[in-house]
C-alpha cells in the first residue's frame, strides 16, 4: 500500500533503501530527550537555585512556570509553522535559543534575569519540541503510527534518567553556573544536529514500512476528511482533550518540580531524591512504548484510561510517602503513566481529527498542558511557602486526574454529519 501526502513543502529526501520515516524517529527521539531531558530536570537544578540565591520555592517555581507557558503559546506558533514550512527550520531555530538559555543562565545574577530567560530562550527554544515533531512523525506513518510515536517519546523518558544524573553530576563536581554552560552546549550541539534530518513528509508516493496492518487497524479521519483547526476547534472532543491534559499538565509538573524537595524535606540526602526523576523517567519508557504500540491494536481512548488511572493512583500513594522505598514505588507507577499518556497526546488528535491540522491542534493541546504546568507548580510552591506542606497540592493532583478519568470515558468518534463547517 502507498500513501500519497498533499502539498508538503518542497524538500529533498535522500535516496536510500531503507524508508526514511525512520529516520525521522531517529532524530525525533534525540530532539526530544535533549529538549524534554533539560526541561524535566529542573527539579535537580531547583534544590542548588535555592541555595545559591536564597530564593523561596514559589519564586524559583515561577521561572519553570513562565517557561512552560511561554512554550505552551508559542507552541501553537511552532506546530502551525511546521505545518506550512516543515518542522527543520523551526526546530533548528528553536534549537539554538533553547541551548543559548541554558548557556546564559551561567551567568544569571538576579531574580529578574532567571526569569527573562527561561521565559524568552528556554521557554520559547521548547516550544519547538514537541508539536512539530509528533505531527511530523504522524504523517510519515499509518498502521505503526502508534508504536513509532511511543518509540519517539521514549527520548523524553532516556532524556529526562540522562540529563537528571548529568545536571546533578555536574552541579556536585563543577557548580550551578557550570553545570548550565555544560548542559547548554551539550544540548545545542546535538539538538541542532539533529535537527538537520527532520522533513515534513513524503515528497512522493512512498511505501510505507510495516504497512501490512494499516488497512485493518488504522482509525485514524482520512486525509481528505480531515478536519480544519475550525471545525476541530467547535467540538465537544477537542474540549474534553483539551481539559485532559490540562490537568495532566499541572498534576505533571506539580510533581517534577516539587518531588526533589520534598523528598528532601523527608530526610532523604540529594542525590538520592535526585535519582526518584531518573526512575521515574526510565518508568515512562516502559509507558511510552507499551502504550504507543498497543494503541494500534487496542485503540487510543482505552490506553489513555489505563495510564491516568495509574497517575491518579500513583499520586494518592505520593500523598502518604515518607520512606525511599516509597518514593521509587511512586515513581515506577507514576513514569508508566506519564509516560504513556504523553505518548497519546498525538495520536488521539489524530485519531478523532485526522492529520490536516495536525501541528495546530497537537498546539493547542500542548498549550493546554503547559498552561497547567506552568499554573501548578507554583501554586505547589506558594502553598508550601505558606503551610510548610505539599499535602493539599499532591491530593489536589490526584483528584485531578480522577475527574480526568470520567472526562475520558466521553470521547467518542465525531460523527462528520454533526460538525461544524
Amino acid at each position: 500500500m502507498v500513501k500519497q501526502v498533499d502539498n508538503p513543502p518542497s524538500e529533498n529526501i535522500p535516496h536510500t533503501s531503507v524508508y526514511y520515516g525512520y529516520a525521522i524517529v531517529a532524530a525525533a527521539f534525540i530532539l526530544q530527550a535533549m529538549g524534554f531531558g533539560i526541561f524535566y530536570s529542573f527539579g535537580v537544578f531547583f534544590d542548588a537555585l535555592h541555595l545559591e540565591f536564597g530564593w523561596s520555592r514559589a519564586t524559583i517555581s515561577g521561572a519553570f512556570s513562565l517557561c512552560s507557558l511561554s512554550g505552551g503559546i508559542l507552541g501553537i506558533m511552532a506546530g502551525r509553522m511546521s505545518d506550512r514550512f516543515g518542522p527543520r527550520s523551526v526546530t533548528t531555530i528553536c534549537s539554538l535559543l533553547l541551548g543559548s538559555g541554558l548557556l546564559l543562565m551561567s551567568e544569571a545574577r538576579t531574580l529578574w534575569g532567571v526569569y527573562l530567560i527561561y521565559t524568552l530562550l528556554i521557554g520559547t527554544g521548547m516550544a519547538g519540541f514537541w508539536s512539530p515533531l509528533v505531527s511530523t512523525v504522524a504523517r510519515w506513518f499509518t498502521g505503526s503510527r502508534g508504536l513509532m510515536m511511543g518509540i519517539v517519546v521514549c527520548g523524553i523518558g532516556v532524556g529526562t534518567i540522562l540529563m537528571s544524573m548529568l545536571a546533578n553530576s555536574s552541579i556536585s563536581a563543577f557548580g550551578l553556573k557550570n553545570a548550565y554552560l555544560i548542559v547548554g552546549g551539550i544540548v545545542m550541539v546535538v539538538a541542532v544536529l539533529a535537527a538537520q534530518l527532520l522533513r515534513h513528509s513524503p515528497s512522493k508516493i512512498s511505501q510505507i514500512e510495516n504497512n501490512k496492518t494499516t488497512a485493518e487497524n488504522d482509525t485514524t479521519v482520512p486525509y481528505d476528511s480531515s478536519y480544519s483547526y475550525r471545525e476541530a476547534f467547535g467540538t465537544l472532543q477537542f474540549w474534553i482533550v483539551i481539559t485532559i491534559y490540562f490537568c495532566f499538565g499541572a498534576c505533571l509538573h506539580t510533581i517534577l518540580v516539587h518531588i526533589v524537595p520534598r523528598a528532601i524535606d523527608t530526610g532523604i540526602d540529594p542525590f538520592r531524591a535526585a535519582g526518584i526523576i531518573s526512575l521515574g523517567g526510565g518508568a515512562s519508557l516502559l509507558g511510552r512504548i507499551t502504550m504507543g504500540g498497543a494503541s494500534d491494536r487496542f485503540g487510543v481512548k482505552r490506553c489513555m484510561l489505563i495510564e491516568i488511572g495509574l497517575i491518579s493512583i500513583s499520586v494518592f500513594w505520593l500523598v502518604t510517602a515518607g520512606d525511599l522505598w516509597m518514593f521509587h514505588v511512586f515513581a515506577i507507577v507514576h513514569g508508566i503513566g506519564y509516560g504513556g499518556l504523553s505518548a497519546l497526546q498525538p495520536l488521539i488528535v489524530a485519531e478523532l481529527f485526522g492529520l490536516k491540522a495536525t501541528g495546530m491542534i497537537v498546539g493547542n493541546v500542548s498549550f493546554a498542558f503547559t498552561l497547567g504546568g506552568a499554573i501548578g507548580p507554583f501554586l505547589a510552591g506558594y502553598v508550601f511557602d505558606v503551610i510548610q506542606s505539599y499535602t493539599p497540592s499532591f491530593l489536589l493532583a490526584a483528584i485531578l486526574m480522577t475527574f480526568c478519568l470520567i472526562l475520558g470515558s466521553l470521547i467518542k468518534p465525531i460523527s462528520r454529519n454533526n460538525s461544524p463547517r
